[in-house]
């Protein structure tokens, strides 16, 4: 069987959470009982600090030596949001960008979304949205701001320009926007959103598959499709 990548991960701490698998070195380790190559790693810290920037020197120093790709977080409502990507292209080498509008309270039609979109078409990397980081029904101290599907596709229809990775949307959201995503070239959504093997074989009937990894092995789809959501979307949009 052919290795796989990751594009959703994470080290660091969850607020009020204790988490037990959380350093490069148990991600490694997860990694590789399940054949995966590797992976695009952002910081759970970075979310949740005032300034997000300060976990990215963290993560850079735990990535070093390994075969990780640095995703830097970053607010684009909070001042130095450039300068912070100019850094982190010359001294961290990240491979992306990631956003969390329902954590940081802001919609995908803001307009510092907008400028941080140009942005990263001028540099070459593609943009990470993160839609949900768990159930909704576990948000009892924290509620993180939610997108209708009219959002959603608005924000992918106005960006084509850019290589986009939707992260932790649902089954139904996703085939909400089926039309969308479906005609934009640079977008792929992952499948942490997706529940069970059934969503994830309807969905690939409905799309051909513009998506990242579950346990494939076990669904109804064809061997082509299980490398499109191995390995294959990954490398054809995202940098190495």
């Amino acid at each position: 069987m052919v290795k796989a990548i990751d594009i959703n991960c994470y080290i660091g701490n969850w607020p009020f959470r204790k988490l037990r698998w959380n350093t490069v070195e148990d991600l490694r380790r997860i990694h590789a009982e399940n054949n995966i190559e590797y992976g695009y790693v952002s910081s759970l810290n970075s979310i949740f600090y005032n300034d997000p920037f300060e976990g990215e020197a963290e993560l850079h120093e735990a990535l070093g030596g390994t075969a990780y790709k640095h995703v830097m977080t970053v607010n684009p409502t909070l001042p130095e949001w450039e300068r912070d990507i100019g850094t982190g292209i010359k001294e961290m080498d990240i491979k992306g960008i990631k956003i969390f509008p329902g954590y940081h309270g802001y919609p995908l039609q803001d307009e510092s979304v907008g400028r941080l979109c140009d942005a990263l078409e001028s540099y070459g990397l593609p943009l990470f949205v993160v839609m949900r980081m768990e159930d909704e029904r576990l948000n009892y101290l924290m509620k993180p701001r939610e997108f209708s599907a009219e959002e959603i596709c608005g924000f992918i229809g106005h960006h084509e320009q850019n290589a986009i990775a939707l992260v932790g949307m649902l089954r139904g959201e996703l085939t909400a926007c089926k039309d969308g995503i479906s005609k934009a070239r640079n977008v792929l959504f992952d499948t942490s959103g997706i529940r069970n093997l059934f969503d994830l074989e309807a969905l690939t009937e409905t799309f051909g598959l513009k998506s990242s990894f579950l346990m494939t092995d076990k669904a109804q789809i064809d061997e082509k499709d299980k490398e499109k959501i191995f390995y294959g979307n990954a490398r054809r949009l995202l940098p190495v």
